[in-house]
């Protein structure tokens, strides 16, 4: 996508928009970044099609990919912006190859993100805030520096965490009138909606959606599987929801929820101590999830008790741009 005022890239690059066919590219830029950053591999294409599958996300404009003039076909640093609440909260993200690194690209990347935030803002409604929120890992004192140099300011801290799935786990303490049970596609969709919905009303940076949305967005990922999402129910109410996904042969917690009136009564960690000894039996030895560090309702502290420990940290700065 060509724009009028686009950011010039530092010389010897070239900049253009992703495309699906790119995937293959990408996922071979985030490896050798993975190993630098974390000494693991992290980004999965799960991942990545995550991402690029988001109704928010419109690869030719939210997206850019740079490579070098002479290696067009080789990407060096790639990054994204994912729009949400009718363009008002902006999440951007961004990473550079390690061989090119301190040569200009990681602020390049970073004007990518305030030139295309600048053409979302123009799209929102008049009314309330508009923040840009880049993302930065952890070890990564560099990105730090520069984002701080240009006036954001931190404002979140996530978690990644993880536990190994044994044999030996523990099963979940019974609790007086809650069934524990695998998600029924179908029967069960507008009920786990309306359980998500309520579960993080209240929640940072949380956008509520519809069931129309909600619906044509989860069920139709790539990486959807009735199999790893679980419920936990009282009467004819669904009172708590766990979404699983499959990283790659690592189960992965993408949501845990419970809503407010059943909560303090250890639901969450019935669901995750049940989901955990699911996991094991389909095959997975593994299991990792990310939470807000200052998560309003002491997830970090559950997830502390059910076994898993932080492995990764992930940091959000935000600039109000209205």
């Amino acid at each position: 996508m060509t724009r009028s005022s686009s950011p010039v890239p530092p010389a010897g690059y070239e900049v253009r928009a992703a495309e699906w066919n790119d995937l293959a590219t990408v996922m071979e830029l985030f490896g050798p970044a993975d190993l630098a950053d974390w000494g693991e591999l992290d980004v999965t294409e799960v991942s990545m099609r995550h991402d690029w599958e988001d109704p928010h996300l419109d690869l030719a404009r939210d997206t850019w990919l740079v490579v070098e003039e002479d290696a067009p076909d080789r990407a060096v640093a790639y990054g994204s912006l994912l729009a949400l609440a009718e363009h008002r909260q902006l999440q951007a993200w961004g990473v550079v190859h390690p061989s090119h690194r301190g040569r200009g690209v990681g602020g390049f990347l970073l004007d990518m993100a305030e030139a295309v935030a600048a053409e979302h803002a123009a799209l929102a409604p008049p009314d309330g805030e508009i923040v840009l929120r880049p993302g930065v890992i952890g070890p990564d004192e560099a990105a730090h520096r520069l984002v701080e140099s240009r006036g954001f300011r931190p404002i979140r801290h996530f978690w990644r965490m993880d536990a190994a799935l044994t044999d030996d786990l523990l099963a979940p303490a019974p609790i007086p009138g809650i069934r524990l049970r695998s998600f029924d596609h179908g029967p069960d969709d507008r009920r786990v909606h309306a359980a998500i919905q309520e579960s993080f009303a209240e929640h940072w940076g949380f956008i509520r959606r519809d069931f129309d949305q909600w619906s044509a967005h989860r069920f139709h990922e790539s990486a959807f599987d009735p199999k790893l999402w679980f419920v936990a129910e009282e009467g004819d109410q669904i009172v708590g929801a766990l979404q699983g996904v499959d990283e790659e042969g690592y189960a992965w917690v993408g949501l845990l929820g419970v809503r407010p009136t059943w909560r303090k009564r250890g639901i969450g960690e019935a669901l995750l101590r049940h989901a955990f000894l699911e996991f094991r039996r389909l095959g997975y030895d593994r299991v990792g999830l990310s939470v807000d560090a200052a998560n309003e309702t002491g997830a970090t502290a559950l997830y502390e008790r059910v076994g898993m420990r932080e492995t990764r940290r992930f940091d959000i700065y935000e600039k109000r741009l209205r």
